[in-house]
């Protein structure tokens, strides 16, 4: 079967974000393109975001290809334009079957389908299993019902199947289609001078913050690709698509000490010449983790620290020590490894004084980059479950679930406006911080030499 897969564009929500602009490749899609060709089917795949597409230049992309099978991927902010491009396919071509996928689906796949009445199935959960057998029900045309993970409608009626078994295997995974991919459209100006790419070495996450959804996705119990299986994508991304940068979005990639090591000391035996990113948490780095890291290309680790106040950290379940975090970061710094670190304004119970302590302690920490966010209940997330317990949400315009100048459900003791006025705020200190560190140290050289 010919089979388009669509990453809709995403400009019109960011668009009022003032910082540089990030173009990832759509990890997730690049899997399911990866099972598409597996099953044998032809693939054509449309990064409507990388290619700056717009909407009637994406119809015309659909009625050039003419597919059998549309499938769209969604964030939750992009869930309004994944509907719409799944409407006009279908006005466009009746009979092509349409499946809608992606985080936001996860968390609401009986929404999803209410929503966007023009949706054949939506598939939720770990996808490629699911997506390589619905394919074979749809080439047969024959009953869904069999499928797990997946929704789609009988009669007047909404169907969710079983949930799909996780893959305790991910090495069985074949590795993402990058070649279906602008591979040149992908960069990260602040990070990498040359294009880069994403790569997952683990799936699920064990701690339970309450704003993060990756366990509506992955589960809570951490699965890991083997040292080898990860080195052997890396030699295909260096050899094959010509690419030394690569950011690795596990939720912590430095969990599992010894297989941080096999991946670190792998890189350095095989001579791979690459630069690297990953996430951590201040609870799963050490001397020798960060010595492989280093010497392995590591030139950035992301933590999460999301509060500056003791109370809030334990009311989002984030369980860390404030008073471990500066001393991690000058630990990560010490072997020359830059530190990002995020926050989060108007965490629930959050006040004047609670944000103040948190932009003070981001702009004091020593931390080398960091990203401000206004708290947003994502579906999945327990944040999404108390801001609807308490009736707190505000929109079910997913558009504006985006963290940066809008505030969805505010459970915090702030109002919304001075919750935006404060995240601008962050940023604009924080970046006169730097500046003047900056150039004190200019000052210092200068004064030494």
């Amino acid at each position: 079967m010919k089979l388009l897969l669509i990453h809709p564009p995403s400009r019109e929500v960011y668009d009022k974000f003032e910082r540089k602009a990030i173009d990832r490749m759509p990890i997730g899609l690049a899997y399911v393109a990866a099972i598409g060709e597996q099953e044998k089917h032809q693939v054509e795949v449309l990064d409507a975001e990388a290619m700056r597409l717009s909407l009637t230049e994406i119809g015309s992309a659909i009625d050039s290809f003419r597919p059998e099978v549309i499938g769209v991927t969604c964030t939750t902010p992009l869930f309004p334009i994944s509907a719409k491009i799944v409407e006009m396919s279908k006005e466009q071509m009746p009979q092509t079957v349409t499946i809608l996928g992606g985080p936001h689906i996860n968390a609401l796949p009986r929404e999803a389908l209410m929503q966007c009445g023009a949706a054949d199935f939506v598939i939720f959960g770990e996808g490629e299993q699911t997506f390589a057998a619905l394919l074979k029900h749809i080439s047969k045309r024959a009953k869904p019902s069999a499928v797990p993970g997946i929704g789609y409608r009988d009669g007047q009626g909404i169907i969710l199947n079983s949930p799909a078994s996780a893959i305790e295997n991910l090495d069985t995974i074949p590795f993402p289609a990058r070649n279906k991919f602008p591979l040149n459209k992908y960069y990260d100006p602040d990070r990498y001078e040359d294009a880069y790419t994403l790569m997952v070495t683990s799936r699920g996450c064990p701690y339970n913050c309450i704003f993060c959804g990756s366990s509506a996705t992955w589960g809570r119990k951490v699965r890991f690709r083997s040292a080898t299986n990860v080195l052997d994508e890396i030699e295909q991304v260096i050899r094959e698509f010509g690419i030394s940068n690569i950011t690795f979005c596990d939720d912590t990639f430095t969990l599992g000490r010894r297989r941080v090591l096999e991946i670190c000391n792998g890189i350095i035996e095989r001579g791979y010449n690459i630069k690297f990113l990953c996430s951590s948490r201040i609870n799963t780095i050490d001397e020798d983790r960060l010595e492989a890291l280093a010497g392995a290309g590591c030139t950035e680790i992301s933590f999460g620290v999301e509060s500056g106040d003791p109370e809030i950290l334990k009311t989002i379940c984030k369980n860390i020590e404030l008073d471990q975090v500066k001393a991690a970061f000058e630990m990560v710094k010490s072997f020359g490894i830059r530190v990002h670190s995020s926050y989060i304004i108007g965490n629930p119970g959050d006040t004047d004084e609670t944000i103040r302590k948190t932009i003070e302690f981001a702009i004091d920490s020593g931390t080398d980059a960091a990203q401000f966010s206004i708290s947003t209940p994502y579906p999945g997330t327990p944040l999404w479950s108390m801001a609807i317990q308490q009736n707190k949400l505000k929109s079910r315009d997913y558009s504006e679930f985006k963290w940066y100048y809008s505030v969805v459900a505010n459970l915090s003791k702030v109002s919304d406006d001075d919750l935006i006025n404060y995240q601008r705020n962050a940023y604009s200190q924080f970046e006169e911080s730097r500046k003047k560190m900056s150039h004190n140290k200019s000052l210092s050289c200068q004064l030494r030499h």
